[in-house]
């Protein structure tokens, strides 16, 4: 059995939480994609970015209130979909949701939790998501 690929999209202000969670995801045994992990010197960004995305199963994108104002956000949800990714929403607490693009909104989405406990909840997901595939 293959460990799920991960894809973890950012904002600048939710870099630290950002970084936090990957480690988190990477300790449970999660085959993780983030930038400051994965992209190397010397590496073009644009083609690692899009590397990381067609290789993942699921595209993880952490929504505050910064990200909706980002042209990167647009480009990794519209990849994501147009790649046919399982998108995973993750927002803060204080995110009002209705804001969420729609096909972000017609999905379940994770509150924000501390990086650990929303790695753990994500990655119970995941292992759900792996048993109904067995």
């Amino acid at each position: 059995m293959t460990k799920t690929k991960v894809f973890i999209a950012h904002s600048s202000s939710s870099r630290g939480w950002a970084r936090d969670f990957a480690e988190a995801m990477r300790g449970s045994g999660v085959d993780v994609w983030f930038d400051e992990l994965s992209i190397k010197p010397g590496d073009s960004i644009s083609e690692s970015i899009e590397g990381g995305l067609r290789g993942s199963d699921i595209v993880v994108l952490l929504v505050d209130k910064e990200s909706l104002f980002k042209p990167n956000f647009f480009f990794e949800l519209g990849a994501a979909l147009g790649m046919d990714k399982k998108i995973v929403t993750i927002v803060s607490e204080d995110f009002e949701t209705s804001k969420l693009p729609l096909p972000m909104q017609r999905k379940k989405y994770l509150i924000r939790k501390s990086p650990k406990e929303t790695a753990e909840e994500l990655v119970s997901g995941l292992e759900l998501l792996q048993g109904e595939a067995a």
